[in-house]
């Protein structure tokens, strides 16, 4: 590995011809490892600035048209290396093979679990790139609209993931303690799961027959076509006794990186507030 990062050193030394060109070496130049990262960079004006992006990217096709670097777990050092960056950005996750990644760039792997760390690497993100006023707006938003905490009263839902097997399957839902779970909160709802689990979020069917919320939102990081919303909404009808689906409470939200640990959580958050009716407090009492 040593041997292939020299190569591509000594590769790219003899391309820029060891002229000193301080315009572009005073210029940033950004690969962003995490979807989330690069939509915040997007959003807080340094989109311009990212040279590379992650292979899952979910931003403006001007920026997924752009490289693909790889990911955190998996980077392309070889394709990193040849873009010259000025720093490798990505969130703060277990299995981040950082190690090579030094020796090309500086690495900046930012916390990102929870609201307060997503706000502190925003303002971190403008900071690094000169757009901090604009980051600060973004970064109040996190502080100020996103709630780790339920509210102490207040109707149930379960929020699942979509899938193309939704209904004959195990299904996974939102933990109540992620960001999208905090974003549950601040729209005003009480995670029908109430307690993280140890491992994988999902529950059987079997499990969700028992659960039986009374409302169940599916959604998707996708921006889906009327006929995939319609198949999801009605995915899980044949769940007998499942109360959702026969009082018209199963509902479909979606949007292209809504999944994402990014703004996207805010448009979720807004998305349930907004377009999610509450149910009759009778639904919503405890038994």
């Amino acid at each position: 590995m040593r041997t292939l990062l020299l190569t591509l050193g000594l590769t790219l030394a003899a391309s820029c011809g060891g002229r000193a060109d301080k315009k572009a070496s005073d210029q940033t130049r950004i690969v962003s490892l995490s979807p989330a990262v690069t939509q915040v960079l997007e959003q807080i004006g340094a989109g311009d600035e990212i040279v590379g992006r992650s292979s899952w990217c979910q931003a403006s096709p001007e920026v997924c048209s752009r490289p693909d670097a790889g990911s955190s777990l998996t980077p392309y050092l070889e394709v990193i290396a040849s873009l010259r960056p000025s720093m490798v950005v990505m969130e703060d996750a277990a299995g981040n093979r950082t190690e090579h990644l030094g020796e090309i760039a500086p690495v900046q792997s930012l916390p990102w679990l929870s609201a307060s760390q997503v706000a502190h690497s925003i303002d971190r993100l403008g900071e690094l790139t000169g757009h901090p006023a604009e980051a600060r707006r973004l970064s109040q938003r996190f502080r100020d609209e996103l709630k780790q905490e339920p509210p102490a009263e207040g109707p149930v839902m379960l929020t699942l993931i979509a899938s193309d097997d939704m209904g004959r399957g195990p299904v996974f839902y939102i933990r109540p303690d992620s960001l999208h779970g905090a974003a549950m909160h601040a729209a005003g709802w009480r995670n029908a799961i109430t307690a993280p689990p140890e491992g994988i979020p999902s529950l059987t069917l079997e499990g969700l027959l028992e659960l039986d919320p009374s409302t169940i939102v599916i959604v998707s990081g996708d921006d889906l076509p009327a006929a995939d919303v319609d198949r999801l909404k009605h995915s899980l009808d044949d769940l007998q006794p499942l109360s959702a689906p026969g009082a018209g409470r199963v509902y479909v939200v979606h949007g292209d990186g809504l999944l994402t640990a990014g703004p996207g959580v805010l448009r979720f958050a807004e998305m349930l507030k907004e377009g999610i009716p509450t149910p009759s407090s009778a639904q919503n009492a405890s038994p």
